[in-house]
C-alpha cells in the first residue's frame, strides 16, 4: 500500500503536466485552424510565427483602425459608465487586468480612461486613450492635437456577452468630443476576425493595414490601406523603428 501510495502521489503530477500540455496543444491548433480559415495562408505564417523566439525575430500584422468622434451615441451607452479619475482607482483595480502600478502611471501620465461598473458601481471594463504619439511595436504614431489613440479596451470575463465594450465605447466617444477629439485611432490583431467584426458596433472602421517582419537589427515594413490592391514595402533599422502620421479614410478623402 506505501508503494502505492507513493506511485499514485507521483502520478498526480506527471498526469497534471500531461493534461496542462495537451490542453496548449489544442490550443495552438485552434489557433492554426482559425487564421487559416479567416486570413488563408498569410494567417497560417503569421500564426507559425508567433511561436519563434523574439530574440531571433518577430512579425507583426494588425490593422489600423480609426473612430470618428461626434456628439451622438453610436449605439445604446452602457447606464454606469462615465469618465474616471484618481478617485475610481479602486474601481478600476476591480476591473482585474492592469495591476495597480500600471493604473497609476496611466493616471500620472494623464492618460483617459472611461470605465464602466455594475450597479453596485463595481469595475466591469474599462477604455483608455492618449494624447501625443503611440508606440505600435516598430511604427511610431504620430497623432494631431484633436486625435486620440485607443488601448486597452477590456471587460471582465464574468461580463462578456453583454455588449460592454461597445455600450461603454459609445459614452467615451461622446465625451472625447465634448473635449474637442475629432477621430480615435487604435489598431487589431489582423488574425483577430471576431474582434474587427465587433468593433463595428461603435462605427470604427479599417484604415489600413501594417505588417513588419523585424530581426535585432534591421525590420520591413508593408503598408497597405484599405482599397490598394498592393502594398509598399520599406526598410528600416532596428530599434529606431519608423515614424507615420496617423492614417485616415477621411482626410484622405477630402
Amino acid at each position: 500500500m506505501f508503494t502505492s501510495a507513493i506511485s499514485h502521489d507521483h502520478a498526480t503530477p506527471v498526469v497534471a503536466v500531461a493534461t496542462t500540455g495537451m490542453s496548449g496543444v489544442r490550443r495552438r491548433f485552434g489557433t492554426l485552424t482559425s487564421a487559416w480559415r479567416d486570413v488563408g495562408p498569410a494567417g497560417l505564417a503569421m500564426a507559425l510565427a508567433g511561436h519563434l523566439p523574439r530574440p531571433v525575430g518577430h512579425m507583426e500584422w494588425y490593422s489600423v483602425q480609426e473612430v470618428p468622434v461626434g456628439p451622438k451615441h453610436v449605439t445604446e451607452p452602457w447606464p454606469h459608465a462615465w469618465a474616471a479619475g484618481e478617485d475610481d482607482l479602486e474601481a478600476l483595480i476591480a476591473v482585474g487586468h492592469a495591476p495597480e502600478d500600471e493604473l497609476r502611471r496611466r493616471l500620472a501620465r494623464r492618460d483617459e480612461v472611461f470605465i464602466a461598473c455594475d450597479e453596485n458601481g463595481r469595475g466591469i471594463g474599462y477604455m483608455w486613450y492618449r494624447a501625443g504619439n503611440w508606440r505600435e511595436d516598430d511604427v511610431e504614431f504620430v497623432l494631431g492635437p484633436d486625435e486620440r489613440w485607443g488601448y486597452d479596451l477590456y471587460v471582465h470575463p464574468d461580463w462578456r456577452g453583454h455588449r460592454v465594450a461597445s455600450r461603454l465605447v459609445a459614452v467615451a466617444l461622446v465625451g472625447l468630443h465634448a473635449r474637442g477629439v475629432s477621430r480615435v485611432i487604435s489598431v487589431i490583431d489582423y488574425l483577430n476576425v471576431s474582434s474587427r467584426r465587433s468593433a463595428r458596433h461603435y462605427g470604427s472602421r479599417g484604415v489600413t493595414s501594417i505588417f513588419t517582419l523585424a530581426t535585432p537589427w534591421a525590420g520591413l515594413i508593408r503598408e497597405r490601406p484599405v482599397g490598394v490592391a498592393r502594398g509598399s514595402w520599406s526598410a528600416y533599422r532596428r530599434p529606431a523603428g519608423v515614424v507615420r502620421r496617423a492614417p485616415s479614410r477621411t482626410r484622405e478623402a477630402r
